[in-house]
């Protein structure tokens, strides 16, 4: 890899694809599918879901399911049938409304071959974040993924084992997620040479993504358009949050720093790149990473 190869540090959730629009409308479809095969009130499946996520800190707890209160007193094939017909809906939902916002593919693989080393950074779960990866066929774009190991002990290790061939994988503990800048500086220890070039940050959450790119000298790019989410599909991951309304606030305050750039459209980012990072279809890229252990952070 050249010793002044680009690197673009990307947020995936509402950067790359509208996670609201996407989990809302499939967790309502699995609550549904819940309440009518066991006959229990919609509300208090919500009620039951909000405990077991912020038990685990996690809104996309993959066991959650299993965890619910009124499954305690089913019967163990009962409890298996449920699980599963909640996970289909679930799957279903998501087949119809889990898509990469327009043009990001083409403007990513612009982006590689023009030089750049793309790597997504994610306090996700890290086998939710592959999972919705490999939906998307986003392997091919990306270069390698930094993300959270997950509430669930082992996660990460299956996580490591089910990766995509050619994805390069870190992961970091709780309280190492963003708006910590150890993630980023993870993400350019293992999977950019120490000589890297410039660093582009690009998320959605001004507070959360580009509050730390700043502090490791990158150039902040807010994706706004990542605040273009149904209010219905909002209003369901709201009631389902653990996090208090304060929290809310700081992740979605815009006014926490003012960004070098801001895109209102994912193709926008090919010709700030540009402007800030002189590129060459001659640049060639190569993978020192590949020698490097995935184990977590």
């Amino acid at each position: 890899m050249s010793s002044h190869s680009p690197v673009l540090i990307t947020d995936l959730d509402n950067t790359l694809y509208d996670w609201i629009d996407y989990f809302g409308p499939c967790f309502r479809a699995m609550v549904d599918e819940l309440s009518s095969a066991a006959d229990v009130d919609p509300d208090e499946l919500h009620r039951q879901f909000q405990a077991v996520y912020s038990r685990h800190r996690a809104p996309e707890y993959r066991w959650a399911i299993r965890e619910l209160d009124f499954l305690r007193s089913r019967q163990p094939d009962e409890v298996n049938d449920l699980v599963w017909s909640g996970f289909s809906a679930f799957v279903r939902s998501r087949s119809k409304h889990l898509r990469l916002y327009p043009g990001v593919r083409d403007t990513l693989e612009a982006l590689r071959k023009r030089g750049f080393t793309v790597i997504g950074v994610s306090n996700a779960p890290i086998r939710e974040v592959l999972r919705r990866v490999r939906c998307l066929r986003l392997q091919e774009q990306l270069d390698a993924l930094v993300a959270w190991e997950g509430a669930h002990s082992g996660d990460h290790h299956l996580a490591h084992r089910s990766t995509p061939a050619g994805l390069a994988l870190r992961t970091f503990t709780d309280a190492k997620q963003k708006p910590s800048t150890h993630p980023y500086r993870e993400a350019l220890r293992y999977f950019a040479p120490e000589s890297h070039g410039r660093v582009l940050v690009l998320g959605d959450s001004v507070a959360n993504d580009l509050v730390p790119g700043s502090s490791i000298g990158a150039v902040t790019v807010w994706a706004r358009y990542g605040s273009r989410y149904a209010p219905e599909n909002y209003a369901t991951v709201r009631r389902l949050s653990f996090w208090k309304p304060e929290k809310l606030k700081d992740v979605y305050d815009s006014g926490a720093m003012e960004p070098d750039e801001v895109i209102d459209d994912f193709t926008q980012l090919l010709h700030i790149a540009e402007s800030h990072v002189p590129m060459s279809d001659g640049i060639t890229r190569r993978r020192q990473w590949e020698a490097v252990p995935a184990g977590p952070a």
